[in-house]
């Protein structure tokens, strides 16, 4: 139910496990044993879980907003800690480095840092879908503040 959301919120560094395909039971212990704060939109789910947080929303955007309100100590920074696919963590590369599929040159000449995924081989730098997110979150946060 919350796919997107939780890529957003590893795009800002928070530790965001998805539990896809995954019961009830199993997501409310999963979150009691790794001490996690369990976000759904499902109701009878967020009851049976003490400290979890309902979300209404259906879009991003108004997720994000609902989140903000809820969590007002969220730090909505784009920060590269976190793997947006797996969640683990995020490590610094040098643009030489091989990897799979190759870096485009662009980037490799950039002297901006790169990051690779510790898990899996994805990698991340900083480009126009960063700069697109943090202006979304921006305008979208501006809004829940209104």
């Amino acid at each position: 139910m919350l796919g997107r959301l939780a890529r957003y919120l590893r795009m800002l560094g928070y530790d965001t496990a998805y539990a896809r395909g995954s019961t009830d039971p199993e997501i409310a212990g999963r979150a009691a044993a790794e001490s996690r704060c369990l976000l759904t939109r499902d109701r009878p789910l967020a009851a049976r879980v003490p400290g979890a947080i309902l979300l209404t929303e259906v879009r991003i955007f108004d997720q994000v907003k609902e989140l903000h309100r809820l969590c007002p100590r969220l730090r909505w920074e784009l920060r590269p800690l976190r793997c947006t696919v797996c969640n683990a963590a995020l490590v610094r590369i040098a643009a030489d480095a091989g990897t799979r599929p190759p870096l485009p040159e662009r980037v490799r000449r950039s002297g901006q840092p790169i990051w690779g995924c510790s898990a899996c081989p994805r990698v991340y730098w900083s480009g126009s879908h960063g700069a697109r997110l943090a202006a979304d979150l921006e305008r979208w946060l501006g809004e829940a503040r209104s």
